[in-house]
């Protein structure tokens, strides 16, 4: 088989690009704004003229707006005749009226909802593991008949509901600093 030549390397460039100029260099006898005196046009009037930082420091130390309308700016315009019907029309229409919106909290909700749920469980687990413990301990004591004077009891007993109180303060607390310290609004 005979050896394939390569084909000839072909060259990529970017096309020269005309640009605008704007900046011109300036004219032989004609002075600078700055350097002669005379007062400068303003932001919104083009000048004869490469901008000198002179120039520009001039204008930023001077008082006021820094771009304040010019006479040529002031012109009212079709843009300006069109935006206006907009906004009349929107404004008969009513679009432009916003009434107060009621912002629905969901995180204050679920902070109530857990807090219930969560000291409810830790009550109903508390009480049904009395009620089972003294069942336990009055039938393996043979005393079937002391189960109620033994919850009676328990449950006038303020030492008995430390341990429940203990816990149900520890979640609501821990819940408050998840739902309030840690995440974000939402």
């Amino acid at each position: 088989m005979p050896e394939d030549s390569d084909p000839p390397r072909k060259h990529y460039q970017l096309k020269p690009k005309e640009f605008e100029a704007v900046n011109h260099p300036p004219r032989e006898g004609a002075a600078s704004p700055a350097i002669s005196g005379t007062r400068d046009s303003g932001p919104g009037e083009a000048d004869h003229g490469r901008i000198d930082v002179r120039e520009i420091f001039r204008q930023a130390n001077r008082p006021g707006k820094a771009l304040q309308k010019t006479s040529s700016g002031s012109e009212e315009n079709e843009v300006h005749a069109m935006l206006r019907e907009n906004l009349e029309r929107a404004n008969a229409a009513g679009l432009n009226q916003v009434a107060p919106v009621k912002v629905f909290r969901r995180r204050k909700r679920d902070f109530v909802v857990l807090l219930i749920l969560g000291n409810g469980f830790i009550a109903v687990v508390y009480a049904i593991e009395l009620i089972i413990g003294f069942q336990v301990q009055c039938l393996a004591a043979r005393m079937p008949f002391e189960f109620w004077n033994l919850v009676r009891s328990a449950f006038t007993n303020p030492a008995v509901f430390a341990l429940p109180v203990a816990g149900m303060v520890f979640f609501s607390a821990a819940v408050a600093w998840l739902m309030y310290g840690m995440m974000d609004d939402y």
